[in-house]
């Protein structure tokens, strides 16, 4: 049932113009209203039997364009944890107790057993937690 004022608004993400327009919209509605967001991420869509063969490949070129923006955010976001980890484990470290520095030798492994194996910990944490790549 729609309710005035919302109290959460939904809305589809594909990280292309008209989705950052749709954000800003919702932004604003939020402030007016005191309401939620809640992004989802809306990748696949059906094309219509009519449409022409360049009309398919744009589709196809948008979507892989959007599935390399949402991995470079995805991988972004990991850097900025890990880096976070590793700044916030020294000064620790430095400035409450040595055994902190093992937060930094442990996330240190981690990255270095990823290249490794191509699996990361915290990468299972951000898809658990709704981040796709």
């Amino acid at each position: 049932m729609w309710e005035y004022p919302p109290r959460s608004i939904l809305v589809a993400v594909d990280f292309g113009a008209a989705s950052a327009r749709a954000l800003r919209v919702a932004q604003a509605m939020t402030t007016r209203h005191g309401s939620a967001i809640t992004a989802i991420h809306a990748e696949s869509i059906e094309v219509p039997p009519y449409f022409t063969h360049d009309q398919l490949r744009e589709v196809a070129r948008h979507r892989a364009e959007t599935r390399r923006a949402a991995q470079y955010f995805l991988e972004r976001a990991l850097r900025l944890i890990g880096g976070a980890f590793v700044v916030v484990s020294v000064l620790l470290g430095r400035l409450v107790h040595t055994g902190f520095f093992w937060v930094t030798v442990f996330v240190g492994l981690n990255l270095f057993q990823s290249a490794f194996t191509n699996w990361c910990p915290m990468m299972t944490l951000l898809r658990k937690a709704g981040l796709r790549d």
